[in-house]
């Protein structure tokens, strides 16, 4: 199980650099689910103090969760 130290070190050596690569005029969202090391207030606060937008993710209910709507196509 990842911690949330080990899990900021990934951000800080892979998205950091990928995000500004990618969307470098800053408007990429960063899209992760709800583990216990990504909702920690360390990496909330770590992703806001490097201005990461985090894409609102539902809970685990299947029915707030939109891929299942696709599915069915």
């Amino acid at each position: 199980m990842m911690k949330s130290d080990q899990y900021i070190q990934v951000l800080q050596r892979r998205l950091i650099p990928d995000m500004q690569k990618a969307f470098s005029s800053g408007e990429g969202i960063f899209q992760q689910d709800l583990a216990l090391c990504h909702c920690s207030k360390k990496v909330k606060k770590f992703l806001s103090d490097n201005n990461i937008a985090v894409l609102t993710w539902p809970g685990n209910s299947s029915d707030g969760n939109p891929i299942e709507n696709l599915w069915a196509i």
